[in-house]
């Protein structure tokens, strides 16, 4: 009986220290951040003018709109901004793993992505275009010229998407980085690569007249218009009303519209 008694008061006694832990309430994002007095933000810097590595004095330097923002967003917690830079299709496993706090790397919502992780109010919208080759530009004189070709998109992207739905036919190359597909483009590994209109042009400006955006066929995914978003994990209200509440304002006031164009003249 003695020995069944202190099993029991073991028991208790065990009980007593595990519920308290058990009852106390988890750390969100935004305690998190201002506790260690760091933002860090996943981003993929192959993206102009929204995000991309600028080199001047042979120094690398993580620059665009969506570092302002981010910028932005730190400021108004009141902490340090630490950017990681990584491929796209390695953002969202790094914000699940929490190696970061949130994404800026203009992404768009999809039913995928939205089982995953949050999207705050968009900051940006756009039209997705092919990219090719200026001197093969006639080659292209409908949709279906596409049908057989090496196209490429940027991995898990909403392009990615759209290649696969539209042109079931053609030859995919995914990569991570966006800079890797304009160079497979421009070395003839790729017939066509899409891009998003803004990011195209930029590229496109880059390359001294060689690539030409087909604007005969904008390519609008009918569940990615909602626009660019920043991306957090579930369950993160707090830390989803400061973020809504700094794009929203810059949205409102224009100050996204004229990053978009101060970065362009960089370029």
């Amino acid at each position: 009986m003695k020995k069944i008694m202190k099993v029991i008061t073991a028991v208790i006694l065990l009980a007593s220290l595990v519920l308290p832990l058990s009852n106390a309430k988890a750390q969100t994002t935004l305690e998190s951040i201002k506790e260690k007095g760091q933002l860090v933000v996943g981003t993929s810097a192959d993206y102009p003018p929204f995000e991309w590595i600028s080199i001047e004095d042979g120094q690398e330097e993580i620059i665009g709109a969506d570092i302002d923002l981010a910028q932005k967003i730190a400021d108004e917690i009141g902490v340090e901004l630490v950017i990681e830079n990584m491929g796209f299709d390695g953002l969202i496993p790094s914000l699940k793993t929490n190696r970061v706090d949130i994404l800026i790397a203009g992404m768009g919502y999809t039913e995928d992505r939205a089982e995953q992780v949050d999207f705050s109010t968009p900051y940006y919208e756009t039209t997705d275009y092919f990219v090719v080759h200026a001197e093969d530009a006639e080659q292209f004189e409908d949709a279906s010229a596409f049908a057989e070709k090496r196209l490429g998109a940027q991995k898990a992207s909403i392009q990615e998407g759209i290649i696969l739905s539209e042109f079931p036919d053609a030859n995919l190359t995914s990569l991570g980085k966006n800079n890797d597909l304009i160079q497979s483009l421009l070395t003839n590994r790729l017939d066509a690569v899409l891009l998003d209109e803004v990011a195209a042009a930029q590229f496109i400006k880059q390359n001294d007249g060689k690539l030409v955006l087909l604007e005969e066929f904008p390519f609008i995914d009918e569940e990615a218009q909602t626009g660019q978003s920043v991306i957090l994990n579930k369950d993160n209200e707090d830390l989803l009303e400061v973020i809504n509440g700094v794009v929203e304002e810059m949205v409102e006031n224009g100050e996204y519209d004229e990053l978009i164009e101060k970065y362009i003249e960089l370029i």
